[in-house]
């Protein structure tokens, strides 16, 4: 059996081209079909998923040359971030959104779905609407746009040709993240999620829940009623009005 000798080894958070070892506390690799070696880890600062990636040479680890690319598993503000990567197959991503509860499941991080350039959007805040301002990509033209501002589990969303858009500011006080996609008029095509803007309602309804009371009838009291009608029409039977 041949022996393996290993002329180099690199130390991959210490590494002059990565990021510094000070600034993610958990680093998670994986390695793609493709041969792409690619980092995912969330910026302490802004809570936010990133990744940087770089193609390697088979059995040839060292030297590597990292770039930034787009956010594969989300651009929204997440609270925790796991990586497994799986031989032939990639990453799969398990991470929670930073203002809900609901864990999700990415698989595979990379997929063959298309996607395109993402806008970006703005945002004006007049104290009782908000008024949002979209911007296309030099590339690609969009047929339409929706904007999400969620919290949570709860979001609201419009729809817009148009690239400025006024609302009103939700009624439901909490944090919110508003970020918008854009849809191209064929088949399924769509943008990634554009840069995410923060608002903070401090104002309003405490929760999503109805803003009043639905009262219901019981099946005791729509039994009676539909009695009392059967009584007035026994006492209509016959009369000619």
């Amino acid at each position: 059996m041949s022996e393996i000798v290993i002329s180099k080894k690199i130390n991959l958070t210490e590494d002059p081209n990565n990021i510094s070892p000070l600034y993610v506390n958990k680093l998670f690799m994986g390695n793609e079909p493709n041969n792409e070696l690619v980092q995912y880890y969330v910026v302490p600062t802004a809570s936010m998923q990133e990744d940087k990636q770089s193609k390697v040479v088979l059995s040839d680890y060292d030297e590597l040359s990292w770039g930034n690319k787009r956010r594969r598993l989300t651009a929204r503000k997440i609270s925790n971030l796991g990586i497994k990567t799986f031989p032939t197959y990639g990453a799969i991503g398990f991470f929670t959104y930073k203002y809900g509860e609901r864990s999700m499941i990415l698989c595979p991080v990379n997929n063959n779905h298309t996607k395109f350039i993402a806008p970006t959007i703005s945002m004006k805040n007049t104290g009782t609407q908000l008024e949002f301002t979209i911007t296309c990509p030099d590339t690609i033209t969009y047929y339409c746009y929706r904007i999400i501002i969620r919290q949570g589990d709860f979001a609201v969303e419009y729809i817009t040709y148009d690239l400025k858009l006024t609302v009103p500011i939700p009624d439901v006080k909490g944090n919110y993240e508003i970020f918008c996609i854009g849809y191209i008029n064929e088949g399924e095509a769509i943008s990634y999620d554009s840069n995410v803007l923060d608002l903070t309602i401090t104002t309003g309804q405490e929760s999503f829940a109805p803003k009043a009371e639905i009262a219901y009838y019981t099946k005791e009291q729509v039994d009676a009623m539909f009695g009392q009608i059967g009584d007035l029409l026994d006492k209509l039977n016959g009369v000619v009005i």
